[in-house]
């Protein structure tokens, strides 16, 4: 069942939904990590890479959660959960089969630049799904796979299964499927293969390996935690490089009615604040203030 709901929304906004979905999958993860595969047509239709859902975790909790979207495909969206509070923990007991009560989908997707084909995809964390849904998206629309990175990093333990094929080459299964490169870090998990470090120091290794020109031709775009953004920000101005970051904040409405998720964005006129639900989750890295 789905009916409309009042947005603020533009062309790179589709329209918001009210949709009763049905849990078609439910794989738990470790870590109080989990992805729930949902049947709802109407929202799987109109996702883009970087809107979310607002969910109602159970029946009886009346305020809802912001999830991204991580993949949308046939009639069915996933989303990648991490229990953090009363909401996710109700959300990782429910089962197939189970109704949930989702909003969507929400926001300003990423912009890619088709005159950058080098598209180089950094996610943090459960800040993974955005740019996950954005290779997938990028590949089954013709994007050639061999110019596109998917960078990620972690604590453990990672949400997703790993392609391994040795000691020195480990990636992330789903990426591995679509025949994008992937490179994993983390500073808690000592093993070959996977960078011992920050997900940003593989970024700042990428951009250093390539030329004026292919600078030119490159485009970053991610999603994770604010010290991860600054860090992107700051590496796409030292080396001229286009770049998009989606915003993870506490959101209550999630419609832009209560400004509880504003953000400060410089724009030529200086600096004003923007709601993270409908104005962005995504903004030009450019404009994001960080120290505000």
């Amino acid at each position: 069942m789905k009916t409309s709901a009042p947005s603020t929304h533009d062309t790179l906004m589709p329209q918001i939904l009210i949709e009763e979905s049905r849990v078609v999958r439910h794989d738990r993860r470790p870590g109080g990590q989990g992805i729930l595969r949902l049947h709802a047509p109407g929202i799987a239709a109109r996702a883009r890479p970087g809107s979310f859902v607002h969910l109602r975790c159970d029946p009886l909790l009346p305020m809802r959660r912001p999830m991204s979207i991580m993949s949308a495909d046939d009639d069915n969206i996933e989303i990648l959960y991490k229990i953090t509070g009363l909401g996710t923990r109700l959300l990782s007991a429910v089962g197939e089969g189970a109704r949930l009560n989702l909003l969507g989908p929400i926001g300003r997707a990423f912009r890619p630049d088709p005159g950058r084909p080098r598209k180089i995809l950094v996610g943090g964390g459960v800040g993974l799904p955005p740019v996950l849904f954005l290779a997938e998206r990028l590949v089954r629309s013709g994007h050639d796979p061999n110019t596109i990175t998917l960078l990620y990093g972690s604590e453990l333990p990672f949400p997703l299964e790993f392609h391994d094929e040795g000691a020195a080459s480990v990636e992330l299964a789903r990426a591995h499927t679509l025949a994008v490169t992937s490179r994993l870090a983390s500073r808690t998990h000592a093993r070959r293969g996977i960078h011992a470090g920050y997900v940003t120091d593989l970024l700042k290794t990428r951009l250093e390996s390539l030329s004026a020109s292919e600078r030119g031709m490159t485009e970053v775009a991610a999603c994770g935690p604010g010290p991860m953004l600054a860090e992107v920000q700051r590496l796409c101005r030292h080396y001229s490089i286009r770049g998009e970051l989606c915003l993870e904040e506490l959101m209550a409405c999630a419609v832009g009615g209560c400004g509880g998720c504003t953000v400060a964005i410089r724009d030529p006129h200086g600096i004003s604040m923007k709601r993270v639900c409908v104005d962005g989750p995504v903004f030009d890295a450019e404009t994001v203030v960080f120290d505000a």
